[in-house]
């Protein structure tokens, strides 16, 4: 039953998104996706529609770890043109400070959050976390977004090449809790040669 899915995520829900990632490439500036839902460009469906999302982000030549949502709040009716502040308020984007450089080889990446809870938010990279901030729309205690769309694997926006990921991705992971610390660090054990 879509409309009871337990991919969907609504005011109060705490999650997990967890994935191994190995990046061949990755712009500054560029987001691509590692899982999100919605946001499909499927038929039916609202093209802004998401309910969350972990994405990396091409910044000073590392990939960042990156948290998206849009919230459930409408935005003014009878507008024809919004101011670009106005476009993104309703989407809330966390960033890690710090990444990896692609190509680098295979790196876990993670993101814990409860909606409702906009502190709560925190980023995992090979089992350590890391700092961040929410470079838009800002923090917030608002509902997402949840309708019956699609949960995406590597692409989104209909497959567009600048939000498809370029590499591997593998065990991809949703939590309906948000997993501790110490469970991120016991994922990711490096050995080196």
């Amino acid at each position: 039953d879509l409309a009871n899915s337990p991919l969907d995520f609504g005011k109060g829900d705490s999650l997990t998104l967890e994935a191994w990632v190995n990046v061949n490439a990755l712009k500054d500036g560029q987001y691509v996706y590692v899982v999100g839902k919605g946001r499909t460009g499927n038929k039916g469906f609202e093209a802004n529609n998401q309910n969350y999302a972990l994405r990396l982000h091409g910044q000073d030549g590392a990939a960042c770890v990156s948290f998206l949502f849009r919230d459930a709040e409408k935005a003014a009716a009878g507008k024809t043109k919004a101011t670009k502040e106005e476009a993104e308020k309703n989407w809330h984007r966390w960033t890690a400070n710090d990444g990896f450089l692609p190509g680098s080889g295979w790196h876990h990446v993670a993101v814990t959050y409860t909606f409702g809870k906009g502190s709560s938010v925190k980023g995992y990279l090979d089992g350590v976390e890391v700092k961040g901030k929410w470079d838009m729309g800002g923090q917030s205690d608002a509902a997402p977004v949840v309708d019956d769309d699609d949960v995406w694997i590597g692409s989104s926006m209909g497959a567009q090449a600048g939000s498809t990921f370029n590499g591997l991705i593998n065990e991809v992971a949703i939590h309906r809790r948000a997993l501790d610390a110490k469970t991120f660090a016991s994922r990711f054990n490096f050995v080196p040669p």
